[in-house]
């Protein structure tokens, strides 16, 4: 007779070739790999312990608030200098949804409607390129050809649909066709121009 060792685990008694394997206690997702134990924090997918959880950059301990990049954790400070995009209004970094206008970024929350400063709320606004970015409440007089004074994306007799338009310097909207030099009637896209506060546009050959 063949003699063996037997265990027992969980209540049941196995053999020595079926004794299951302990489980590895969870160790920190720091650089210290440790088990875990005392107070700890969850980020980035892995647990750490509390004193381990520290800037990838700088290594100052992250209590609190904390900014992800890259699969990394940084502060504030260091998050800003590694390149992340940085709100216009208030100078915190941009972590999720933005606004990108006129080669600034903002927060949703900070920007608001350059005209009557509204919130702006998603798919309720509009942008004029070197201008800004307004509330869909001034579409209906901000987005009228001075031309034909028939809202720019609207139809114009004789020439359909018309989805081009021209923001003049002075932020004023134009169908592209309609943008034209008061006195000899040539368009005045792509050539030097002068606009009268009244939004009458006269090209530079017309002005001297």
């Amino acid at each position: 007779m063949k003699s063996s060792t037997a265990s027992l685990s969980t209540d049941k008694l196995y053999c020595r070739t079926h004794t299951p394997t302990p489980h590895a206690p969870p160790t920190c997702g720091a650089k210290c790999g440790q088990p875990l134990g005392g107070p700890v924090i969850d980020a980035l997918g892995q647990t750490f312990h509390q004193p381990c959880f520290t800037c990838a950059d700088c290594s100052v301990q992250l209590r609190g608030r904390f900014f992800p990049a890259r699969g990394r954790a940084y502060c504030q400070t260091c998050y800003r200098l590694s390149g992340a995009i940085v709100c216009q209004q208030c100078r915190g970094p941009i972590e999720t949804e933005y606004f990108h206008i006129n080669g600034a970024y903002f927060h949703t929350k900070c920007k608001t409607c350059d005209r009557c400063a509204s919130t702006l709320f998603a798919g309720q606004y509009f942008t004029l390129e070197g201008v800004g970015l307004f509330c869909n409440s001034h579409r209906a007089d901000m987005l009228v050809c001075r031309g034909c004074g028939l809202p720019v994306g609207g139809t114009s007799e004789g020439a359909g649909v018309l989805d081009r338009m021209v923001v003049s310097g002075q932020g004023r909207v134009y169908h592209v066709e309609h943008f034209t030099c008061a006195s000899c009637g040539r368009n005045a896209l792509g050539g030097e121009y002068v606009e009268g506060a009244a939004g009458v546009v006269v090209c530079r050959a017309c002005k001297c």
